[in-house]
């Protein structure tokens, strides 16, 4: 039996963990529009930091599933099914972003949508939807990347993942410090780019489970680490230039890796979720998350312009309006899965 049916109520559960964390991102960034070191912003940077990682845990959850040599990959399948659908979606939410922006900053013209469609048809997307561009990507790559599985002994799967972690984790947070800030020509160019960097996420993700350690002590001190050390970095130095200093919020980043590999290990390792009220649970959020994913925005930008000109405690709010956010979201999923097209392409 693949890897893949083993865990997949632990899959679940840790889509369920990650969708949840892009929404708290998302909602604790008003906090951080606040002045720097008072208590909104730093309600904005605790609950930030403590979300941070999720597109790297859904990342290796994609690794898991798709890199496994037990899963029946059909490529004519995959590509006319998931990819094709993907896309719709990509392009459908994207649409209607564009179509909500405007409407929201007046400008709902006929020029105002064709240049809009221009920017659909240019991938000039919402900030979030990048996430839906990298998956295209490595969509596109699965029959390599499944083939280096195979194939792969685990010394060669090391030094791979070492390489991909050194150019594109370590280099990337380096690099804008002294000394590896004065690098140019060549060397400057050896740095992986965020997107071909998240696709050694997709195969840490498969190692991990693998051939990574069961011990999930181990995985905690990772998560500690990583929230420390990005909370612990970005408040000092933001507090000392007296800017938001965001170097440690990317993906890409040694501390986020470190806290998004910690949590994927902590629940890839745990005991099998018996409960079946509780797989249930996480089997609905995780059909879910995509959707989401898509659509959260929309609903945090209402919620917070109702909520701007109330007096609030971040510490309280970020959590409470992700938890509303997320349940409206869930009540579209529901709505929207009832309709055969939107289940099909949109969600």
């Amino acid at each position: 039996m693949g890897l893949s049916r083993v865990y997949d109520n632990r899959i679940d559960m840790l889509k369920c963990i990650a969708i949840a964390r892009v929404v708290t991102v998302h909602t604790s960034a008003h906090g951080l529009t606040f002045p720097i070191a008072s208590m909104n912003w730093v309600a904005g940077l605790f609950w930030g930091s403590l979300a941070r990682g999720s597109v790297p845990i859904f990342l290796m959850c994609s690794g898991l599933l798709l890199l496994d040599p037990a899963y029946d990959f059909n490529a004519r399948r995959f590509y006319s099914k998931n990819y094709v659908r993907i896309l719709i979606a990509l392009l459908f939410w994207a649409t209607v972003y564009k179509i909500y922006r405007l409407a929201l900053a007046g400008g709902l013209t006929s020029d105002g949508l064709v240049a809009a469609l221009k920017d659909v048809v240019l991938f000039r997307h919402e900030g979030h939807l990048y996430y839906l561009h990298i998956i295209l990507l490595i969509y596109a790559l699965l029959p390599i990347l499944r083939l280096f599985v195979q194939h792969a002994d685990k010394r060669l799967y090391i030094y791979a993942l070492c390489l991909w972690y050194g150019l594109g984790i370590i280099y990337p947070t380096v690099k804008p410090f002294w000394p590896f800030s004065l690098l140019a020509g060549i060397p400057a160019q050896w740095m992986l780019n965020m997107t071909y960097s998240a696709i050694g996420y997709c195969l840490l993700g498969y190692f991990l489970r693998r051939y990574g350690p069961q011990k999930r002590s181990v995985y905690w001190l990772l998560t500690a680490a990583g929230f420390l050390a990005i909370f612990i970095t970005t408040y000092a130095v933001s507090v000392r230039t007296g800017s938001l200093f965001s170097n440690f919020f990317e993906g890409m980043s040694v501390p986020v890796s470190l806290l998004s590999i910690g949590i994927y290990g902590v629940c890839i390792n745990a005991r099998p979720i018996r409960s079946d009220k509780w797989k249930d649970r996480f089997r609905f959020g995780a059909k879910a998350s995509f959707c989401i994913y898509l659509v959260h925005i929309l609903i945090l930008d209402q919620l917070f312009i109702y909520l701007e000109n109330f007096d609030c405690n971040y510490f309280l709010l970020i959590p409470a309006v992700a938890v509303v956010t997320i349940a409206i979201c869930c009540l579209i999923y529901f709505i929207l899965n009832k309709i055969p097209i939107c289940r099909k392409y949109l969600i």
